[in-house]
């Protein structure tokens, strides 16, 4: 019988260094002022589990039997304080500035960067400059988990067991009262559509209840006990994050967007600071607010589905030698009904659901499925082959509706096999090398954005574009050794040595480079096949050497040890600027396409101590 309990207090604080608005110039990349705002975020949980084994060795052969329940309570905090400019809006300034600066040129500090938008012209109609407001809100979050297993290993014969199992859970999204403080917002004014950020009572966004079976064999192939046989099938439903039901939670965001024009100084509401150089820069009357979002607008869809992954393994292992195994296996996995959130005053998602069942991926470059949009074609450069950018049809006027759901086409595959030879430890060494192969592809990536339904597949046709591929964090070769050795003196000497095919990347274009000038801004869009590209091989080799000392006193021992990671100094291209259609400047020099833009770390020594008792 076990029993384990654990607590979490985290926090992650990201605080801006001074109170200026973040300034983005999306000609040439470059960021001026400060973060932009204050991030005070905090995050909690308690956990605990117990289990227990049973034995059964007379029952149609042998039995493990073993149950278990676990228990989660989460809870986290959000507190967003952001900067605001002499008039009340931020924390995020976009401006442009026109092409054709060399990198000795571009502003480096904000009072030129506000001199040379000034200088080439603002159109109080155009895109830019414009400042994206946020509301400040304190948000907080709950979540429960329960949870309960059963499962027996099951050996019918001396060369047969089965491994069979069951895991239920039930996972409760929680939103209680909040909010009160904050003041409702319309939009658009005078419409009397009113997106009101105080929640009122609890609700429960999301309560799944999952049971997934675990099912496994072995099969002594020859008899002996050196050849197995063994295959599984499980499913595993994904553990419900809060960013799936916190995006409802109305006591959020709350943004839009306001166009600046120049500052001639003479509204006596709009007075220039010489100090100050963003007043140089004032709201423009006529556009005060649009491009609005707010999570008060936001519902969920009352049969979403608990996304899951359903693994199916293959292989067969052997001891060639004496504490010497070789294995082969053939791993296949796919992730369904995963969750995204789909901006339905954006995308008709009953005539994409209805197309897609006839076309599939390319259902999404419909037209008709978009309310707001429409294609607009231009010519690629690089290739001169035709591209297609989509443009905002609506003036930026329609507001944002996110509706979270398991849209179609949102899934990931995987496909991999895996090589082994296993030296368990003996004779004072073990080692273990291990070879795979492996490939990644579908719409839903394994990034950052792309795990928690980040990422705009399903609110712009932009996001979609060559969407489908093969995914940014795969290396689709890997062979490494991890060894061990056990000196004299109490000295241990272990190392890993890894090549690993580089990871994939896409070449894209941006529309302003390619002469197409869109109401929402510049775009960015892959050009080809998501993951065509492939940087160059990773090759790293890590050592350690520990000595271990016993204390007086039974006391236990302290180790005391060296890390050297990277020992052979390789400097490995780990990043390159992937749009073809321009440049970008990093450290005042040009970078070109397909041009170095970060490196692996350099060799580092790490000295460290460790006590056990």
């Amino acid at each position: 019988m076990n029993l384990k309990a654990g607590y979490m207090d985290y926090a992650l604080n990201l605080m801006a260094k001074n109170e200026t608005v973040w300034v983005y110039d999306a000609r040439y990349y470059y960021r001026y002022g400060s973060y932009g705002y204050d991030d005070i975020y905090s995050r909690n949980r308690f956990q605990a589990l117990t289990d227990g084994t049973y034995f059964v060795d007379d029952f149609l052969g042998r039995h493990e039997f073993k149950a278990g329940f676990e228990f989660e309570y989460s809870w986290d905090s959000r507190w967003r304080r952001h900067n605001r400019d002499p008039w009340g809006y931020g924390p995020f300034l976009y401006v442009q500035l026109p092409a054709g600066y060399p990198p000795d040129q571009i502003p480096k500090d904000l009072n030129t960067l506000i001199d040379r938008v000034i200088a080439a012209g603002i159109s109080p109609t155009g895109t830019y400059p414009y400042m994206v407001h946020y509301q400040d809100f304190t948000r907080r979050d709950w979540k429960m988990v329960f949870s309960g297993f059963i499962q027996d290993t099951w050996s019918p014969t001396s060369r047969m067991t089965f491994n069979i199992g069951f895991r239920f859970d039930r996972q409760e999204g929680i939103l209680k009262k909040q909010g009160q403080e904050r003041t409702p917002v319309e939009y658009p004014p005078g419409s009397g559509t009113i997106y009101d950020p105080r929640l009122n009572e609890t609700i429960k966004p999301i309560v799944w209840n999952t049971l997934a079976p675990r099912l496994g064999a072995a099969f002594d192939l020859t008899g002996d006990g050196k050849t197995a046989l063994k295959v599984s099938f499980s499913r595993y439903y994904i553990a419900n994050i809060m960013q799936w039901f916190v995006t409802v939670n109305p006591n959020s965001f709350i943004s839009w967007r306001v166009h600046y024009i120049e500052n001639d100084g003479t509204d006596p509401n709009y007075p220039i600071d010489p100090n100050n150089p963003l007043t140089r820069l004032r709201p423009n009357p006529a556009r005060l607010m649009y491009s609005f979002s707010a999570t008060a607008g936001a519902t969920i869809d009352p049969n979403l589905k608990s996304p899951y992954l359903d693994e199916f393994i293959i292989g067969i292992e052997r001891e060639i030698l004496a504490n010497t195994r070789f294995g082969v296996r053939y791993i296949r996995k796919w992730d369904r009904n995963l969750i995204e959130d789909v901006d339905i005053n954006r995308l008709n998602l009953n005539f994409y659901k209805a197309l897609y069942s006839v076309k599939g991926h390319d259902a999404i470059f419909d037209p008709g499925c978009w309310y707001v949009f429409a294609p607009v074609t231009a010519v690629d450069p690089w290739n001169n082959q035709t591209v297609t950018f989509w443009r905002r049809t609506d003036g930026l006027a329609t507001p944002s509706r996110s509706f979270i759901t398991n849209p179609p086409g949102a899934n990931r595959d995987y496909d991999g096999v895996e090589v082994t030879l296993n030296k368990r430890f003996s004779d004072r060494w073990s080692a273990i090398v291990s070879y795979v192969w492996q490939k990644s592809r579908g719409l839903i990536g394994t990034d950052f954005d792309d795990s928690w339904s980040g990422a705009s597949y399903f609110n712009d046709p932009n996001a979609h574009t060559n969407a489908l591929g093969n995914f940014g964090y795969e290396r689709r070769n890997q062979f490494k050794i991890q060894a061990m050795w056990q000196g004299p003196w109490g000295i241990m000497i272990s190392g890993y040595y890894r090549f690993l095919d580089g990871q994939r990347w896409t070449r894209r274009v941006r529309s302003t480079d390619l002469g197409v000038t869109l109401p929402q801004g510049t775009v960015t869009i892959w050009a080809e096949r998501r993951g065509s590209r492939s940087l160059p091989p990773l090759t790293l080799l890590d050592l350690r050497v520990e000595k271990s000392f016993k204390l007086p006193y039974k006391a236990g021992q302290i180790g005391i040890f060296c890390d050297i990671f990277n020992v052979t100094n390789v400097a490995i291209p780990t990043g390159v600027h992937s749009i073809s259609s321009s440049t970008t400047t990093i450290a005042g020099k040009r970078v070109s396409f397909g041009e170095l833009t970060s490196l692996t770390d350099p060799r580092v020594f790490r000295l460290g101590a460790r006590y056990s008792f």
